[in-house]
């Protein structure tokens, strides 16, 4: 399925129930990767009846249409077009289920961008789940961002940058060592690394403006009176690989937890899995984690 926002096809894509579907589940991706790689999750939420979108963000997946388009957002405002695009579809799913409850699932990334969303939208949606989640990058992230800056100055904003790249993705595999591939900080199923290595559509490199945009949007999520924005009402679950070095090895899950608490949310809770990564839905214990997911959805969404 595809959807027309801002001059862009946005490419959703969509597990569907047997049974009319009782509650809706939007994913927000990670960086460099897309919706496609949520199927064995879709799966899980469609044998209970949910159905399941999930977009590809601007430069990502069939959304970037090329690959030469992968790992950029826009030249101009891409956080924020963004999180309206992600708004878009939303609403329309909203317009094709009016009643049901609408789930929203970030990952990585995407529970940044859902983090952002939830501040200026959250009565667009009955629940969210952060996977793969952190904290606010401080000093990491303003020097990241001086750097994107000369990188743009330097080579403009399309152009590709290793050096960020490596500055803030770069020491994740230390941890694991010895490794066998660059990415094994993912997650401890080699099949399920293998596959995120073998596919086409997953970029591993940059824009030099992508990173400003992601940088800067997350600065911005992260001041006090944004971060107020978020509704109190709103059940929020966290959920993090003891072993993922995104979060600071649940150091940054359990800082945003704690944030969320002491701003007065009604409703926060968090789940760590032991031994687990970054992809914790491709993870070796990855049915646990759909039970939970699942478990969460149906007290939370359907009362039940």
């Amino acid at each position: 399925m595809e959807h027309t926002h801002n001059q862009i096809e946005i490419y959703i894509h969509e597990w569907k129930p047997k049974i009319a579907p009782t509650c809706l589940v939007v994913i927000a991706h990670g960086m460099g990767e897309h919706g496609g790689r949520y199927g064995m999750l879709a799966d899980r939420l469609t044998d209970r009846g949910y159905a399941v979108y999930a977009p590809d963000h601007r430069g990502h997946g069939c959304t970037a249409g090329s690959k030469d388009n992968f790992g950029h957002f826009a030249d101009n405002n891409g956080w924020n077009l963004v999180i309206e695009d992600l708004r878009a579809v939303i609403d329309r799913i909203h317009k094709e289920h009016t009643n049901l409850p609408i789930i929203l699932y970030g990952h990585s990334m995407g529970s940044l961008i859902s983090q952002r969303f939830i501040q200026l939208y959250g009565d667009k949606v009955d629940g969210v789940i952060l996977s793969g989640t952190s904290q606010d990058p401080g000093f990491t992230g303003n020097i990241g961002k001086l750097v994107a800056l000369w990188e743009i100055k330097k080579s403009g904003l399309t152009t590709h940058s290793p050096l960020l790249t490596k500055l803030l993705f770069g020491g994740f595999n230390k941890h694991f060592r010895p490794t066998r591939t660059p990415y094994d900080w993912l997650n401890r199923d080699n099949l399920e690394v293998d596959k995120y290595l073998s596919d086409e559509w997953v970029g591993k490199t940059f824009s030099a403006g992508f990173f400003y945009d992601l940088i800067t949007g997350v600065n911005e999520l992260n001041k006090r009176q944004q971060f107020l924005k978020t509704p109190k009402h709103l059940p929020i679950h966290i959920i993090s690989g003891e072993q993922d070095p995104v979060s600071n090895f649940t150091k940054g899950a359990f800082q945003l937890y704690t944030r969320f608490r002491k701003i007065g949310l009604e409703d926060v809770t968090i789940k760590v899995y032991n031994d687990a990564r970054h992809e914790i839905i491709h993870e070796l214990n990855r049915e646990e984690v759909f039970a939970d997911i699942i478990n969460w959805i149906r007290k939370r969404a359907l009362n039940s």
